[in-house]
């Protein structure tokens, strides 16, 4: 037996049993399929629905798969909570009406985040350096759409192919794109830092990480072996890669992620009847912290229920989807993925931090804290936001290792090509000032003599 939905479902009703949020007056059967490839989950959750008469829906985890489901769940009026799809659309509740998710990075977050540290810094004008691939295109069509509401420029998007090499990058010449219109430069290869290793490389190579460069890096993904590419697995540091990333700026979760995928590990081997092998094993095909999100929208679902039967007096209130689906806005508990806070449309704020790769420091500096604050007097049927807000606080002074102490311009002051700093023009007036003087001085001795 290997780690699956139905044994995390299995661990978070007995807490749930425990903790007295299921007793004899509120209980639940489960049901677990696995709903993702070839339109499965539409399939299983029709006869789910239908044939098994299905109340509440725990997934699926992709993304094609969730946008159908959530259609129809809206159309059946059954509340569904996802717990890994992380699409920035998926946020509209004008048509995911009954949709509710507990995903830590969705990219919605994570682009919230990333616009609030370029103001924080004063960075209007940014590029954008990425790749092909799926993961990265679906996350920085999303920055491009908040970027433009937020009145933030992109000078440059620069698309590389997948997986090349660091000479290939610079074969390639599309880094003179970067160098020659930008400073800031957003990094997004995949869901990992270790997808921008060879790009970074690259940057090193031609020069391109002095004074007048940064470079920001979001991370999407995390997962228990997940470590700053520069780590080896036996906890050795790479000096080449750890070099070539310094100085570059991480926006990265809390670090309450990898704690809870620790003690949850932990806790999967105390309470079920898998061992180190089984886990090992679960681990090498997909990611722990799903099973996290999964263990806490099942929570999620149980405390909205108790509170809608709580507060309408009405047993079967659980069967009206969109009532339970209100009961899930601007909730906060604890779970086992760390605090959950959900806003005002029922998607969960993610805590993130901002990072600096210190040229002295092994690990990661937090340099930035970002708090999510709730907005007064915010409706977020109304006005079709989350009704929260990112603070940020520096609590990282001094590790700047620039000149004078100064983080980089998104407009050097000499221009991008150094044309604000030509003084070809000043030095010719000059020349001719002198010759007309000395021309001067000349015919006035002459005329003397």
């Amino acid at each position: 037996m290997v780690l699956n939905e139905k044994t995390i479902f299995e661990m978070a009703k007995a807490h749930l049993i425990e903790s007295k949020l299921l007793d004899d007056q509120l209980q639940f059967e489960l049901v677990s399929v696995q709903g993702c490839g070839d339109f499965n989950g539409v399939a299983y959750a029709s006869k789910m629905y239908y044939l098994q008469n299905v109340k509440a829906f725990v997934g699926p985890s992709c993304s094609d798969e969730m946008t159908a489901v959530a259609k129809l769940a809206t159309i059946w009026n059954i509340p569904l909570i996802g717990y890994v799809s992380s699409d920035g659309y998926l946020d509209n509740k004008l048509i995911y009406r009954t949709l509710a998710r507990i995903s830590m990075s969705a990219s919605n977050g994570i682009t919230d985040a990333v616009v609030a540290l370029l103001r924080h810094f004063g960075w209007q004008r940014v590029s954008i350096a990425t790749s092909e691939s799926t993961v990265a295109a679906k996350i920085i069509s999303e920055f491009e759409a908040k970027f433009a509401v937020n009145n933030i420029e992109i000078i440059a998007k620069v698309v590389f192919p997948e997986n090349m090499t660091a000479e290939e990058y610079i074969a390639s010449d599309k880094l003179r794109k970067i160098r020659e219109t930008s400073r800031i430069v957003i990094v997004l290869f995949g869901s990992s830092l270790s997808d921008c290793v060879d790009f970074m490389r690259a940057i090193h190579l031609e020069g391109m990480d002095n004074d007048e460069y940064m470079y920001l890096l979001p991370w999407l993904y995390h997962d228990v072996t997940s470590r700053a590419p520069w780590w080896t697995p036996n906890g050795t540091i790479i000096p080449s890669i750890k070099s070539d990333f310094n100085r570059a700026i991480v926006i990265d979760n809390e670090g309450i992620l990898d704690i809870a995928n620790n003690n949850f590990m932990a806790r999967v081997l105390n309470e079920t009847t898998l061992n180190t092998s089984n886990l090992t094993q679960a681990l090498t095909m997909t990611s722990i912290h799903s099973y996290l999100e999964m263990f806490d929208a099942l929570k999620l679902y149980v405390i909205a229920v108790r509170k809608a039967i709580n507060e309408s007096g009405q047993q079967d209130i659980y069967l009206d989807g969109r009532y339970i689906w209100n009961k899930m806005r601007s909730v906060r508990f604890d779970g086992v993925s760390g605090p959950v806070i959900m806003d005002d449309q029922a998607e969960r704020v993610p805590l993130y931090a901002v990072f600096f790769v210190d040229p002295e420091q092994a690990e990661l500096t937090k340099i930035i804290s970002i708090e999510p604050r709730r907005m007064p007097n915010c409706d977020g049927l109304i006005n079709n936001t989350g009704c929260f807000e990112m603070f940020l606080t520096d609590v990282g002074d001094g590790v700047w290792p620039f000149k004078d102490g100064k983080l980089p311009s998104d407009t050097p002051e000499c221009g991008f090509l150094g044309e604000k700093c030509d003084h070809k023009v000043q030095i010719a007036v000059g020349v001719a000032i002198i010759i007309i003087i000395l021309t001067v001085v000349a015919i006035l001795i002459r005329f003397q003599y």
